[in-house]
């Protein structure tokens, strides 16, 4: 894998991260519906899906290879969009 790949793959894996996190604040109603078994089917095909795109998007533009800092990315992500939207939320507060 080129450099230029590696790069492009890293930066995918972050912003895909940070619309993981967003569309899972978006979801939240029904990822915590007080029904058990909405709940769990909701959660269950949320993350497939995204599970799904991410590997589908992986195949076409970086021929289906992952490598673990791609995962680290994504993860790091999901914390920064949390921590770019809980600032946001707390100066709408204000």
């Amino acid at each position: 894998m080129n450099l230029q790949m590696q790069v492009s793959l890293s930066i995918f894996s972050f912003l895909y991260g940070m619309f993981f996190a967003f569309t899972t604040t978006v979801a939240f109603r029904l990822l915590h519906h007080p029904n058990l078994w909405i709940r769990y089917l909701f959660t269950f095909g949320f993350v497939m899906l995204h599970i799904l795109v991410y590997f589908l998007i992986l195949r076409r533009f970086f021929y289906g290879i992952l490598h673990p800092y791609s995962i680290l990315l994504l993860t790091l992500g999901v914390f920064m969009e949390h921590a770019i939207s809980s600032r946001v939320e707390i100066r709408i507060k204000k």
